[in-house]
C-alpha cells in the first residue's frame, strides 16, 4: 500500500512538473512530435502531430523563432509538419517567412508556407516568389494571387515585415499591386507562368472590373479569338462577354460579324443574339443585315 501511494504521489508531482513547464520549454517537444503522423496507440484518434500543431497553433507567434529554425532539421518529416503549423499560424508568421525568402538553404520551405498560407496577408511574400522564385513555384504564386485579388479583400493590406535591424516597416498591397504584379509575369520566360498569370487576370477582370486587370487582359484575349483550336476561341469569346466593357465588346465585334457568315445555322443564330448583347450601333447594324438576308 505504501509502495504504491509512492508511486501515485511521484505521476502526480511528473505531472504537476510537466504542467508547470514554460512554454519555452514545451516548444522543442512539440517540434519533435510534429514529425509523427501516426496515432501512437491503436485506440486514439489522432495524431502526435495534429496535437503538437493544435497547442503550437495556439502559441502563435511566439512559437515561429524555433518553428522558423525547426524549417533546417534534417527530417523531413518534421519540416512538413513545421510547414503545415506555420501556415495554419497565418498572419504572425508572414514577416519571417518573407525574410526566409532571401536564405537559398530554407528558401523553398518558406515558399512552401506562403503558398500554403495562400491568405491576404501574405501577398508581399508570395509577389517576392512570383518575381524571384522557381518557375513551379512562380505559377502556384500566379494561381493564388489570383485567388486572392478576386476576393473581397481590403483596399490595403499592411502586414508588418520585420527588417534585417529588428525594426518593423509597413507593407502598403493594393489590389492594384497585384494586378501590376501579374502584368509583368505575362512576359515571364515560362509559358505555364506566363498561361496561369492570364488566367488570374481573367479572374480578376471578372470578379472585379478591374480596368488595369482587363487592360492587361485584353490583348492576350484578341490573340486567343485568331487561335487555331476551336475550344480556346471559344473561351476567350465567352470571357470577353463576361468582362462585357465596351472594350471588349468592340474585341468581340469582327469575330461575331464574321460568324454571322459560318454555314452553320446555330453558330450564326448565337453570333446575332450575341450581338444584339452588345447593343452597340456597328453590332446592330450587323444583325439588321444578316436579318435582311435571312
Amino acid at each position: 500500500m505504501a509502495k504504491r501511494s509512492v508511486f501515485i504521489l511521484a505521476l502526480l508531482v511528473s505531472i504537476w512538473v510537466g504542467g508547470c513547464q514554460t512554454q519555452e520549454k514545451k516548444i522543442p517537444k512539440l517540434i519533435q512530435d510534429l514529425g509523427h503522423d501516426t496515432p501512437s496507440f491503436r485506440w486514439m484518434r489522432t495524431t502526435p502531430r495534429e496535437i503538437a500543431k493544435k497547442k503550437l497553433g495556439k502559441m502563435g507567434k511566439d512559437a515561429v523563432p524555433a518553428l522558423t529554425q525547426a524549417l533546417s532539421q534534417e527530417n523531413s518529416n518534421i519540416q512538413n509538419g513545421v510547414i503545415d503549423t506555420l501556415a495554419s499560424i497565418g498572419k504572425d508568421a508572414v514577416p519571417a517567412m518573407i525574410q526566409l525568402l532571401q536564405d537559398p538553404s530554407v528558401q523553398s520551405y518558406a515558399t512552401a508556407v506562403l503558398l500554403k498560407m495562400a491568405a491576404k496577408e501574405s501577398v508581399p511574400g508570395i509577389a517576392q516568389i512570383l518575381k524571384n522564385g522557381r518557375s513551379e513555384f512562380r505559377s502556384s504564386a500566379a494561381e493564388i494571387l489570383g485567388r486572392i485579388g478576386s476576393e473581397d479583400i481590403p483596399k490595403k493590406l499592411i502586414p508588418k515585415v520585420e527588417s534585417g535591424s529588428g525594426k518593423y516597416f509597413e507593407f502598403y498591397f493594393l489590389l492594384s499591386d497585384i494586378v501590376s504584379i501579374l502584368k509583368e509575369a505575362l512576359q515571364d520566360d515560362v509559358p505555364n507562368v506566363r498561361s496561369q498569370a492570364t488566367n488570374s487576370l481573367i479572374q480578376i477582370a471578372i470578379v472585379k472590373k478591374i480596368p488595369e486587370a482587363i487592360n492587361a487582359v485584353l490583348p492576350v484575349l484578341k490573340q486567343a479569338l485568331q487561335n487555331d483550336d476551336a475550344v480556346v476561341r471559344s473561351q476567350a469569346a465567352n470571357t470577353l462577354m463576361e468582362i462585357g466593357t465596351p472594350n471588349a465588346f468592340q474585341a468581340m465585334l469582327p469575330i461575331l460579324i464574321q460568324a454571322l457568315q459560318n454555314e452553320d445555322s446555330t453558330i450564326r443564330a448565337k453570333a446575332a443574339l450575341a450581338l444584339e448583347e452588345i447593343g452597340t450601333p456597328d453590332a446592330l447594324k450587323a444583325v439588321k443585315e444578316y436579318e435582311s438576308r435571312q
